[in-house]
């Protein structure tokens, strides 16, 4: 089915049961809606909870642009046993639990700032990572050796919950792409014990909340006119400063005219070379994403330059 026979448009916001592959979502959104422009903008793993957002519609146009946020997680990790994919699918209970050492908060504060920050982590070889064309888990099936992609992330804070019988219960806000289970089991090997992920929860992508989100279920249930409200529209969605243009110029914007000064009646301060923004029309509908040529000032709207290149036009 074409996009533009499509009925269904915007920024779906998911609640993803353990067991269910990212892949399985979108498939459910798209037997819901009867619509194949469906796709997610950030993968869970199977054994993951919590919020996936989605893209239906046109917003499959912004979906590179809702990729890339900061992420926050709430993720148990259990003390004493190492598994080959950092998490519980890999556990072999036959295994004795390695003795775990006394840990008083000061401690656990200081190997939590080991992970606070920049740090290199390592993909775990059970990880949908490629590596020479190939999914890094499939080689790791395999029991093929390959070296590991090295990848720099920030962990813009890790707060301790509660740590009782083997179990630590902590918070972490990141950057994309930061591997969870890579933490559990760095944090397993900096005690000497050993550690896996047990559970992950991801509560927030950027400003989207998981109590924002709805069941697949809750989905399944709703009307037409219901289903189409869960969705955020594009303009929502999108969270660049907003310049308007003139109703002449937006009318021009698919035929690729270069926007200038005087096709604006308002254009945000403080926007530098490099930035990017939205155009919208006076009622807010975001018509394209741009990136600035140069520093905004109080005379550029007055000016006959071009003040931004686009990046992807959303009509």
């Amino acid at each position: 089915m074409s996009r533009s026979n499509d009925r269904y448009h915007g920024v779906l916001l998911v609640n993803k049961t353990s067991g269910k592959t990212s892949h399985d979502v979108v498939d459910d959104i798209r037997r819901i809606t009867h619509q194949r422009s469906v796709g997610h903008t950030g993968t869970l793993d199977p054994l993951a909870e919590g919020l996936l957002v989605l893209c239906v519609g046109k917003a499959t146009k912004i979906a590179r642009f809702m990729s890339g946020h900061r992420k926050i997680y709430e993720a148990v990790i259990e003390l004493g046993r190492s598994t080959e994919s950092y998490d519980a699918e890999g556990l072999d209970t036959s295994l004795p639990v390695n003795p775990i050492p006394e840990i008083d908060r000061n401690r656990w504060e200081s190997i939590f700032d080991k992970f606070r920050g920049e740090i290199v982590q390592k993909a775990p070889a059970y990880s949908a990572i490629q590596v020479d064309g190939e999914r890094l888990y499939k080689k790791a099936r395999r029991g093929e050796k390959v070296t590991r992609p090295e990848r720099t992330v920030t962990i813009h804070s890790l707060e301790f919950i509660d740590y009782s019988d083997t179990r630590l219960h902590l918070r972490i806000e990141c950057s994309a792409g930061t591997y969870i289970r890579s933490i559990a089991h760095d944090i397993g090997q900096q005690l000497g014990c050993g550690a896996f992920l047990r559970y992950l929860k991801r509560v927030a992508v950027d400003r989207f909340s998981l109590d924002q989100a709805f069941q697949i279920d809750e989905l399944r249930k709703m009307d037409e006119k219901s289903l189409n409200e869960s969705f955020l529209s594009i303009d929502n969605a999108l969270n660049f400063p907003e310049i308007c243009v003139t109703d002449d110029f937006s009318r021009q914007i698919l035929f690729g005219t270069e926007p200038v000064g005087t096709n604006t009646t308002k254009i945000p301060e403080k926007l530098h070379e490099g930035d990017m923004a939205t155009l919208t029309d006076r009622r807010g509908k975001a018509l394209a994403v741009v990136k600035m040529c140069g520093d905004t000032n109080s005379s550029l709207q007055a000016s006959s330059e071009v003040i931004a290149t686009y990046i992807r036009v959303l009509n």
